[in-house]
């Protein structure tokens, strides 16, 4: 269609887009997959000063979508500060930048990008000294046009009534407002499957590259090949042994707030890992990478299993190696661990460990005769240990029941590697066979 869709209910403020155009020739708008150099920052001072109709009372110029550069330089009052080029979703553009431009009462870096088919994105970067207060200001004017699809570090809406998607992409040091041709169907969903995969957007509008999976793995110990348990062997002092060595593993290497093994720098915003993730830079002489670490767990733990716990424990980036936080949760409410018992079948050791919740008095009832002797104040949870090519190693920690012999869905190891033997119990009053320590 040729007719042109006024911006004016939404974008009050904004002289340099009083009107916009989509033609039906014009492509929808590009992902961009890399970007060339910016230039300097806009000012705090420039950001922060109101910019009213009065002061800023220039010839209104009408942009279309696919108008070509050529045609906006020489249409355009305001000046231009530099021309850039960057591949967009595989493609050559052409990116004008300019600086000064009021819009939603803010002065602006304007940055107008032009694919094959001319003009497909107009991105206004601001800076403000509260940028709490400028990012509310902005989500409350776009708010009353349209609903939001995501807020995050992006915040995307599909204005289905003007044609156009709009982003607000926040990087804590500045915003950048993007108006753009109306997405397909199917570009919105891919966005908004990779915004809540934690994916991140530059201040062009380009998609970060996540450097972490973000495919949760499932992981099953069943039916793995193995060899068979030699039961002439002292079986439970295998599995003991392996208990002591998995715990100083996961204490050092996977616990839910960071590591015994090393020591962690100040956390830091990463390009490329989940926004969701915090990540602080791993601090060792020793530690260096992802596959230093997983030689370590290798040695007592089976290579899949490893894997599994990994996931999204790690990251690397920028020649250095980052513990990740807030993949997984944490355990509260958890006195201790130990072992009471295991079975041993043809191709497993299985032992059995008791965990023991908080009682409610004073001392979380680790004093408390009854809290200890009461069966339902535990749960349970397996170790089993296989024999993988002649090597003995921990293939699951799996949560079996809770103590009124209801199912545990989840996974123990981190419980297992904070708590095991944590000598928080006064464990000389415990005389229930089923829950007694055995070790």
């Amino acid at each position: 269609m040729n007719s042109k869709t006024s911006l004016s209910i939404l974008l009050a403020a904004c002289l340099m887009l009083g009107a916009c155009g989509q033609n039906t020739g014009a492509a929808a708008p590009a992902e961009i997959t890399t970007t060339s150099a910016t230039e300097a920052e806009v000012t705090t001072t420039e950001a922060t000063s109101p910019v009213t109709t009065s002061e800023a009372a220039k010839e209104e110029v009408k942009l279309e979508w696919g108008m070509s550069a050529e045609q906006v330089k020489s249409a355009e009052p305001y000046e231009l500060a530099g021309e850039d080029t960057a591949v967009i979703n595989g493609r050559e553009h052409t990116l004008l930048r300019y600086k000064k431009v009021p819009f939603m009462e803010h002065n602006t870096r304007m940055t107008l990008c032009f694919g094959d088919n001319g003009l497909d994105r107009i991105n206004y970067k601001m800076v403000s000294d509260n940028m709490v207060e400028l990012t509310d200001d902005l989500l409350e004017k776009v708010r009353k046009t349209c609903d939001e699809v995501i807020q995050g570090q992006t915040t995307v809406w599909h204005d289905t009534d003007n044609d156009i998607t709009i982003m607000l992409i926040d990087l804590d040091n500045y915003v950048v407002f993007s108006v753009m041709p109306l997405m397909s169907e199917n570009d919105r969903q891919n966005l908004l499957d990779f915004l809540m995969s934690g994916g991140e957007i530059d201040e062009n509008g380009e998609q970060i590259e996540l450097l972490i999976d973000t495919n949760w793995t499932d992981y099953s110990a069943e039916g793995i090949e193995c060899d068979p348990i030699d039961k002439t062997l002292d079986c439970e002092k295998i599995l003991l042994e392996k208990a002591d060595e998995i715990q100083k593993l996961f204490n050092g290497f996977i616990r839910f707030t960071g590591g015994d093994a090393y020591e962690l720098g100040e956390p830091e915003r990463v390009q490329g890992f989940p926004t969701h993730l915090g990540a602080a830079p791993v601090i060792s002489d020793e530690i260096k990478t992802i596959a230093d670490i997983k030689s370590r767990l290798n040695e007592a733990i089976y290579d899949k299993y490893t894997d599994y716990l990994m996931q999204q424990q790690y990251g690397e980036a920028n020649g250095k190696l980052y513990r990740l936080g807030g993949a997984r949760g944490s355990w509260l409410g958890v006195n201790e661990t130990w072992y009471i018992g295991c079975d041993v079948t043809d191709d497993k050791i299985i032992g059995h460990f008791a965990v023991l919740g908080w009682g409610d008095d004073d001392d979380y009832g680790v004093k408390n005769a009854d809290h200890l002797n009461d069966i339902n104040s535990y749960e349970f949870y397996d170790i089993t240990v296989q024999n993988i090519g002649g090597k003995y190693l921990v293939t699951d920690v799996r949560g079996t029941t809770r103590g009124d012999g209801t199912a545990i869905p989840y996974d123990y190891f981190e419980c297992h590697g904070c708590y095991y033997n944590d000598n928080a119990a006064d464990r000389s009053l415990i005389t229930n066979e089923a829950v007694k320590p055995k070790a």
